[in-house]
């Protein structure tokens, strides 16, 4: 038996399946990032291109729904995380690890507000359906 909190959640299309699995692999990116930052992990996660997420926005999301708003909002997140993830990268490896880990909160509000905008993306499939 599903749990009953689930019982009132609408269905998800399984043409948004790709949209819920991004969501999750954005927010391991991030839980990975974090971990090598704070010194759990030896690697980095792979940057904005090779990154699970970055290769379905610009590919299946970009074909599909592109010419969305919320897409452009999805793309711009996207590239901020990335750039900001630069920069902590670059003061990590300078040895400045306090600078960097100071940026994790702003990292959160991105992944948070990039969150938002994948289930605006979501609830726009569902409505147009």
């Amino acid at each position: 038996h599903p749990d009953p909190m689930w019982l009132d959640r609408p269905c998800v299309s399984r043409d948004d399946l790709p949209l819920l699995f991004a969501g999750v692999e954005h927010r391991a990116w991030i839980v990975a990032f974090e971990a090598f930052i704070q010194g759990e992990r030896e690697a980095a996660p792979p940057d904005e291109q090779l990154c699970r997420f970055g290769r379905w926005l610009h590919g299946e999301c970009q074909v599909r729904h592109g010419q969305q708003p919320t897409f452009q909002a999805i793309e711009r997140l996207h590239r901020q995380v990335h750039l900001l993830a630069e920069k902590m990268l670059q003061l990590h490896a300078s040895g400045c690890n306090p600078d960097a880990l100071a940026y994790l909160p702003e990292l959160h509000a991105l992944r948070d507000s990039l969150t938002v905008q994948l289930k605006a993306l979501l609830q726009n499939n569902r409505q147009q359906r």
